[in-house]
């Protein structure tokens, strides 16, 4: 038997003991010693313990008889630590796959693992995803990734998957597939059958008899031999130092002599080619590389694995294939013939959609009825992005270089020194609320906030920050996010670094006869570059998942580019043969020794100061390289192809229009050219009135000269980034240009046509883009440059580029602009008359679109908020915005152009003219019209936006508040006003009037001529209150109760005491009874009734009847006679006019209580008084007019009115105007009559309301209120 090893206390001792006490129970049942006796038993279990086992057992104490199970849990419980349910978690997620191990051998470990974590129920759902996840295979990932299967599936497949691999290498072993390459294609025409066919006649077409096959002029030896046995397979070329072929063979040894580069991509068209030769047929497969195979998704359903063949122009798809897609395909007459007279007969030609790496194309397939594998071509290659064509020719590997330094390009630098930020003193800060994120990239966003967090880049701030900036989010062409700063208004307060940027003439003596070159660009430049703890929360930017602050100097600080030159200078420009252009550090030298030296030296340094290399923009020991826009070689300096290309690709005219925009642009440039006149001549023939427009080849050698000459050096400027830079750049609507001068003279040009996409975007946006397209080619130039002014002939632009990101609409503009907020520039508008060169430029563009590498980086908008709708809303106000005859016009203009004032005069319309006021304002975006943030709501739907802002009644200012938020008509406010004016719920619980001037009681010259009376109640008690206008003076009888009857007593004791006065001001009960008016015509007196609630008329009354209310509570309080009071307060003087009320009506003082002189008791005529009581009304009224801003209300008799009816107003008709000031008999619909102040009466507008709509809606305030209904005769008024 095998004997299970000693115990191992070495490593993890968990695992060692477990394995140890599993193999002993073995070993006892296999050896029967389980059957022994005890003692033979534990004699055993020590011997195969080992002597460390032993010292343990012996340290051990033991109760009771020992046996095997016994000293093995004292063993357990002595060695092995209490278990870490986090470590035993961590022990399992930390197992995954290594290189080469079996999968069986990793699932057994991993079970093991698991058993220690507990996790219960969902334990094998965690230990299929810890496969899934762990896995070191990653196509066999991939494929998991794709669907949710259960463990047993994910654990079947894997095996499955390995058991493929194994007996793919026996198979391999043997020929069994058929491949087809593609490695050099011939077209042959129509011409050539007859030649074809002799061929065809010395050759067994299409029969394969089992010989040996041989290839003739191989591409790799050059040699005559049998296929798969070249001599040049394992060998490496001693010119280009690639595997497999020899020097004589090398593409890029005979590409000095020969350009082998040029390709024609075009598929071949099917009435110019009969036959395609395939050069080799190959019968076995004895190695394939994998990095050629790659899985193309073809129309976005099923996933294909290609051949990547860069000889081939063509690609294939076997036929079965393209049966699981279901495509038609096409017929095709030409055939594919392999080397040595093998046909492959096409069944046709298929177009699918092809996508790979986030890219989708169209693409020709020709289809095959062998099962051949998949080929996929040059071209398409290319357009895919698998093949790159390369460009310059690196003497040494770049690639043993990067690993060799592996540290220099990974993780992230750090310059040594902290930077702060500067302020303007007195700035005031900005906090911006966090805007919104589309839902495809939240998880980008957290899962890239967090990765910053952790380099140490960013932290979260958990208090308040002065400055709150935006966050910007740049989708780079890998899908992976940049996260920048958006600070617009901090920018505005830093104090910028002046820090000399170098010319073109300080670097280029540097590079003067330099044959070998490397170039390092610092991989994210910004963050080497260390914030102290101020400057770091100066930079706080908000996010949905709370704010952040750079710890390193964020993406879009004006301040950036200057400080990154300083530093990048410090720490590598004292190196003899380096220069420094912001980011790229440029090593140059005579000799490869030389070479050698300062690229250690910069290596060294990088190491010593923690700074970091992009190792995708390093050029290693190259002999020609591109740097600030030239090129430099050992030859010298050159400029750079792409600043006169656009030049030089211009068409002839075709019509004097195009011949005038030329001419134009050429003349812009005369005093740059010698001999203009002479030159420019042949072209202005063509303009003389009368001559007929016909471009013959005179005029063509006049343009290509006057092209060339323009293109030359002596023409262009070197830019120096000391002086000013003007950047034109216009729009047609097929191209963009632009054009780059200093001091009037060309720097560069550039253009290029506009996609499918782009010719449907509107001409502001095109105009934009033209902006963003010049500063991404010319980003050399302008970055960092603080004095650029861009002109550009689409007013609306400059208005659209002042506001903030929030303030525009328009996510494509935002988009645009974005992309510019790390240059500083000013746009200004410029006639297009005056744009020669970028007028030109735009609408003279020959050729295809390129793929613009600069131009790749996706910005995303972040918004604070969006237009919320659904779709159904959505899809209406297209259509109606579609069908309004302003807005489709402004739709229009805002597409191709505003045209002049005068145009839009002549349409007669008076909101198309308004809209043109607004038109730099004005934007389209999903085809509706926005007015800044706002939507421009068509004619039609207006009226149901109304109603949906007024929906809950708000007033006309809230409801104006909010239209500015979100929609805009013109004369929206008017169209408000009106609405709420008009509504008759709004109307219905309005709010009281304003008061009116105060209308004031004629004040009598004699005492006792004018009275006011009312009832006071106190204490359960009523009191008659009098008050004379003139004096004063104060009369109370109490009375038994408020009739008319009792009453009438009590005032005729008065008149007999004092007189009948001439008038009787009261208010209608009783004193508007029909016993009280019969009583004032008997005794010859008027009355002058109040309207019903409005006790102000009769305010002197009211004012009495409180001054009463106050003795009496006193008196009562004090245990004082109240007449005692009265007396008192008769003998007093009155306010303003040092005479006591006694004295105004008796012309006496009254005794009192207190010590007179009799003299004062005396009579004495008080008849100076009454102007200081109307100059004291005056004064009154005109105080209390100050708060009155209302003109006086006059209504007419049957005009329909709102009145005030227990709290809210409801519809009343004026039936009589009153003798009385302001007081008015109404009916309401019950025919009701009642008397109303003014005061509760308004205009009615709007439609009419049912007649039963007062009554029930008095009925629910009443009810609300539990107010009691009023009697009928306290309001009614008889004749």
């Amino acid at each position: 038997f095998n004997k299970p090893q000693e115990l191992c206390f070495d490593g993890d001792v968990i695992t060692n003991f477990r394995t140890f006490r599993d193999e002993v129970e073995i070993y006892f049942i296999a050896s029967e010693t389980n059957k022994k006796s005890n003692d033979v038993q534990v004699a055993r279990l020590l011997n195969l313990l080992g002597s460390e086992g032993r010292k343990v057992y012996n340290s051990l104490q033991f109760k009771g008889k020992r046996n095997v199970q016994n000293i093995l849990d004292a063993i357990e419980e002595a060695i092995v630590p209490e278990r870490n349910e986090v470590i035993e978690h961590f022990k399992f997620f930390k197992r995954v796959q290594k290189a080469n191990e079996r999968f069986d051998h990793w699932l057994r470990d991993l079970k093991q693992l698991i058993r220690s974590c507990e996790f219960g129920e969902v334990e094998d759902k965690i230990l299929r995803t810890q496969i899934v996840l762990g896995v070191y295979n990653k196509d066999v990932q991939e494929k998991l990734l794709r669907a949710d299967h259960c463990l047993t599936k994910t654990i079947k497949f894997i095996q499955a998957y390995e058991a493929g691999v194994h007996h793919s290498k026996e198979v391999q072993a043997q020929p069994a597939v058929e491949e087809v390459s593609l490695n050099a294609i011939s077209f042959k025409s129509r011409a050539d059958k007859g030649e074809q066919a002799k061929i065809n006649k010395t050759r067994e077409v299409g029969k394969y008899t089992g010989k040996p096959q041989f290839i003739n002029n191989c591409y790799n030896c050059g040699q005559h031999h049998e296929i798969n046995k070249c001599p040049a397979y394992g060998k490496r070329c001693i010119h280009c130092n690639r595997l497999n072929h020899f020097r004589k063979c090398c593409r890029l040894y005979k590409g000095q002599a020969k350009n082998t580069n040029d390709i024609s991509c075009e598929f071949p068209s099917e009435a110019d080619v009969q036959c395609l030769v395939v050069d080799s047929v190959s019968q076995s497969i004895t190695k394939q590389n994998n990095s050629w195979f790659k899985e193309i998704i073809l129309n976005e359903e099923k996933m294909v694995k290609f051949k990547i063949d860069s000889g081939s122009e063509i690609n294939t798809l076997p036929i079965s294939c393209v049966k699981l897609l279901e495509v038609p395909i096409a017929k095709s007459t030409f055939n594919l013939r392999a080397y040595g007279g093998f046909q492959i007969h096409p069944l046709g030609i298929v177009t699918l959609k092809c996508s790979y790496g986030g890219k989708k194309i169209s693409a020709k397939f020709v289809v095959v009825s062998n099962d051949c594998i998949p080929i996929l071509g040059l071209g398409t290659s290319q357009e895919l992005g698998i093949i790159f064509l390369v460009n310059e020719i690196e003497l040494r590997s770049k690639e043993t270089f990067v690993l060799q330094n592996k540290s220099l390009f990974t993780g992230l630098g750090c310059f040594p020194d902290k930077y702060s930020i500067k302020l303007i003193p007195g700035c005031q800060p900005v906090r911006n609320p966090a805007r919104r994120v589309p839902m495809k990239l939240r998880e980008k966003l957290k899962t890239s906030l967090n990765e910053l967090v952790s380099k140490n880049v960013i932290a979260p701030v958990d208090e308040p920050a002065e400055w709150v900036s935006n966050l910007v989010l740049v989708q780079k062409s890998d899908n992976s996010l940049r996260i920048c700063l958006d600070p617009t208004e901090l920018n505005k307060c830093i104090i910028r670094e002046n820090y000399s940027i170098p010319t073109l003439e300080d670097i280029t003596p540097q590079l003067s006869g330099k044959k070998y070159f490397c170039l390092f660009d610092l991989k994210e430049g910004f963050y080497h570059i260390t914030l102290d703890e101020e400057s770091s929360r100066l930079c706080t930017f908000s996010t949905m998942f709370g704010n952040f602050r750079f710890l390193r100097l964020p993406f879009g600080l004006s301040v950036g580019p200057e400080l990154f030159m300083k530093l990048n200078q410090k720490y590598f420009g004292d190196i003899e043969g380096v220069s420094i252009y912001f980011d790229d550090i440029l090593a140059a030298a005579d000799s490869i020794a030389e070479l050698d030296r300062i690229v250690h030296e910069i290596v060294d340094r990088a190491k010593k100061y923690n700074i970091k290399f992009n190792p995708n923009k390093l050029k290693y020991y190259v002999e020609e390289v591109k740097f600030i826009g030239f090129k430099f070689n050992k030859d010298g300096m050159s400029p750079d192809a792409d600043r006169v290309k656009a030049i030089r690709d211009l068409k002839a005219p075709a019509n004097k229009t195009e011949l005038q925009r030329v001419i134009g642009f050429i003349n812009y440039l005369r005093s740059f050219i010698p001999d203009f006149s002479e030159h420019i001549s042949p072209l202005r023939k063509l303009l003389k009135e009368g001559i007929e427009f016909k471009w013959t080849e005179m005029q063509e050698a006049a343009l290509n000269k006057l092209k060339e000459i323009i293109s030359n050096n002596t023409i262009l400027a070197n830019f120096n980034p000391n002086l000013p830079v003007v950047v034109e750049c216009d729009a047609s609507k097929d191209a963009i240009g632009f054009a780059l001068f200093q001091n009037l003279k060309p720097v560069c040009y550039g253009s290029r046509s506009l996609t499918e996409t782009e010719q449907n975007w509107a001409q502001i946006e095109k105009e934009y883009l033209s902006i963003v397209y010049a500063f991404e080619k010319m980003h050399n130039y302008l970055f960092g440059h603080n004095d650029i002014v861009v002109n550009n002939d689409h007013s609306p632009l400059v208005t659209i580029h002042k506001k903030t990101f929030d303030q525009i609409k328009n996510n494509r503009l935002k988009r645009l602009k974005l992309k510019l907020v790390n240059y500083k520039f000013k746009l200004q508008y410029k006639a297009g008359k005056k744009l020669y060169t970028a007028d030109l430029l735009s609408r003279n563009v020959v050729g295809p679109i390129l793929n613009e590498p600069e131009c790749r980086d996706v910005i995303h908008t972040l918004t604070c908020g969006e237009l919320m709708m659904s779709q159904e809303k959505a899809n209406r106000f297209t259509a109606e915005t579609a069908q309004d005859e302003c807005l489709k016009l402004v739709m229009s203009y805002y597409q191709r152009g505003w045209p002049t004032k005068n145009v839009i005069l002549s349409y007669k319309n008076g909101e198309l003219t308004h809209c043109y006021n607004l038109r730099n304002q004005l934007t389209v975006e999903d085809n509706l019209v926005f007015f800044n943030n706002r939507l421009v709501v068509p004619r039609t739907l207006r009226q149901v936006v109304l109603q949906c802002l007024h929906e809950t009644h708000l007033g006309c200012q809230k409801t104006k508040a909010k239209a500015r938020q979100l929609v805009y008509w013109p004369a929206i406010n008017s169209d408000i006003e009106n609405l709420i004016n008009t509504c008759y719920t709004c109307q219905r619980f309005s709010k009281n009037n304003l008061r009116e001037p105060l209308h004031c009681h004629d004040i009598p010259n004699i005492p006792f001529n004018k009275v006011g009376v009312d009832i006071a109640e106190y204490a359960g008690e009523n009191f008659l209150v009098l008050v004379d206008y003139f004096s004063r003076w104060i009369e109370v009888e109490r009375i038994k109760n408020k009739t008319s009857a009792e009453v009438i007593e009590k005032l005729k004791t008065i008149f007999a005491r004092w007189g009948i006065p001439s008038t009787v001001v009261g208010d209608n009960n009783p004193f508007g009874s029909f016993e009280f008016i019969e009583f004032s015509q008997q005794w010859g007196f008027d009355v002058i009734n109040s309207s019903p609630h409005y006790p102000q008329s009769n305010g002197l009354a009211e004012k009495s009847v409180g001054i009463t209310k106050k003795m009496l509570q006193k008196c009562k309080f004090d245990k004082k006679d109240f007449q005692l009071a009265l007396l008192n307060y008769r003998n007093s003087p009155i306010s303003k006019l040092d005479v006591s009320p006694a004295n105004l009506l008796q012309s006496r003082e009254l005794r009192t209580k207190l010590p007179i002189v009799r003299k004062q008791l005396s009579p004495k005529f008080c008849d100076d008084q009454h102007p200081k009581m109307l100059e004291h009304q005056r004064k009154q009224k005109l105080h209390y007019d100050k708060c009155s801003r209302v003109k006086e209300r006059v209504f007419g008799i049957g005009e329909k009115i709102l009145t005030k009816q227990n709290g809210v107003w409801v519809k009343a008709e004026v039936v009589r105007v009153l003798d009385h000031p302001r007081s008015y008999l109404l009916k309401d619909n019950r025919g009701k009559i009642y008397r109303r102040n003014v005061s509760f009466m308004k205009k009615w507008k709007g439609e009419e309301v049912r007649e039963d709509e007062n009554e029930r809606a008095e009925e629910e305030v009443r009810r609300s209120a539990r107010l009691p209904k009023k009697k009928d005769w306290s309001e009614f008024v008889t004749f």
